[in-house]
């Protein structure tokens, strides 16, 4: 009898997967901090369902296309300037945040090393190796939003750090990057692109967060419309005028980790040295991505 429960257990182990019903809920791959709750909060307005969307911070490979499994799935990009300067401002909140936690200072103690960088120096740091790496799947929009809270109360606590020297040496520090080897590459052209083939797998749809984030974030109404549209159609939904107005009109703001959301942001922070040290690594790839015409910018 022992036996055949020990044969059952193992059986189990093989069935259930096969048996367990397909995750069918809209998937969103994105890069850390290109518009992943902008583009999620859009997809739950068109779908009416809070919880049916979840997503992924996943660098592209072959054997990752298999998260799609016909699932509606979307790829979502950023000019990576302004990406940069939004992981600073998340590595700072989250450092505010979890200061005193030497559980969570553990699980993100990659981004202890700019803790005590200025701005600036935050910027060269990254343009010269990009992001920390980390790959995360969320499932539920429980999980994605868990941690909504502490982040807003964090932005208040923090509301002048713009002018903090904390601040200072996040952006040269994510411009020259490291791979998971610690072999020095091309720093965030590099990590920003690992990420860029999800672009080309069959049935992605691809979206921009210039285009999505609307006349509030220094986009324009037209694009926005536009890209509901797509997105909507991309979900297999039919939507009214009206009702692509209505997903607009409520888009922007309030989702979790939203700080301002702009398009341009880096032009508040970058100097001159951040510009040619960009230019130098990473000027073709805003070319690529079509947010610049050439080098003169």
């Amino acid at each position: 009898m022992i036996n055949f429960l020990k044969y059952l257990t193992i059986i189990s182990c093989f069935v259930t997967p096969l048996l367990a019903k397909q995750d069918t809920r809209p998937l969103i791959i994105s890069i850390p901090k290109c518009g992943t709750h902008l583009l999620q909060k859009c997809i739950q307005l068109i779908i009416k369902d809070k919880e049916l969307c979840s997503y992924a911070h996943a660098r592209y490979s072959p054997d990752k296309i298999s998260i799609i499994n016909n699932r509606k799935s979307f790829f979502i990009i950023r000019d990576p300037r302004d990406q940069l300067i939004s992981f600073i401002y998340h590595v700072i909140i989250r450092i505010n945040v979890y200061k005193d936690n030497p559980e969570m200072r553990e699980k993100l103690k990659s981004f202890w090393q700019y803790e005590n960088l200025s701005f600036s120096e935050k910027i060269s740091h990254l343009i010269d190796r990009g992001a920390p790496y980390y790959d995360i799947y969320r499932s539920s929009a429980e999980e994605s939003q868990k941690s909504y809270l502490e982040w807003q109360q964090s932005l208040l606590k923090i509301k002048n750090h713009q002018n903090n020297p904390q601040i200072k040496y996040q952006l040269q520090s994510f411009m020259d990057y490291k791979n998971p080897t610690g072999n020095t590459t091309h720093g965030i052209n590099q990590f920003y692109s690992e990420y860029l083939g999800w672009q080309k797998v069959p049935g992605i749809c691809n979206i921009k967060f210039e285009n999505l984030v609307g006349p509030k974030g220094g986009g324009t109404l037209e694009k926005q419309l536009a890209e509901i549209k797509k997105i909507a159609h991309h979900l297999g939904k039919h939507l009214s005028d009206k009702e692509i107005k209505e997903v607009a009109k409520n888009l922007f703001g309030e989702s979790n980790t939203f700080r301002k959301g702009k398009i341009g942001s880096w032009k508040k922070h970058f100097n001159d040295d951040h510009k040619n040290h960009f230019k130098r690594l990473a000027g073709s790839l805003l070319i690529n991505l079509g947010y610049e015409k050439d080098f003169n910018w």
